[in-house]
């Protein structure tokens, strides 16, 4: 009885170790909480996002990993619609976010480019 007690741990604690190892797939939307800031990457849909991030009084943003591609030209501040159509074309977050308030969608920043290696 004990040892069937004690396989059975076992074998919780060894599944249990195995999903915590496994690679968390990320969501396209986080919210960032200004007053934790902690951002939680768990939306798929940018409605729950905007929604979860007015309750945290925080924002909802891209998670940029989770893009095949960015934009190479335009500004660095994007808005990506719901559609998943992503513009770069904004000189503020905040010029930005008028546009995703009206348009359903969340803005980011484009990562800088490392610069290209000069020719020889």
């Amino acid at each position: 009885m004990l040892h069937t007690k004690m396989l059975i741990l076992a074998a919780a604690l060894i599944a249990t170790l195995a999903l915590s190892a496994a690679p968390a797939e990320a969501a396209p939307f986080c919210v960032s909480a200004q007053s934790e800031k902690v951002i939680q990457c768990y939306y798929e849909d940018i409605d729950e996002c905007q929604r979860d991030a007015a309750l945290q009084d925080g924002y909802c943003t891209v998670n940029i990993a989770t893009l095949p591609t960015l934009p190479e030209s335009g500004s660095r501040v994007c808005l990506m619609e719901s559609s998943r159509n992503i513009r770069c074309l904004y000189v503020d977050l905040a010029s930005c976010q008028i546009d995703a308030n009206r348009s359903d969608g969340a803005c980011f920043i484009r990562p800088a480019r490392a610069p290209r290696p000069a020719k020889p």
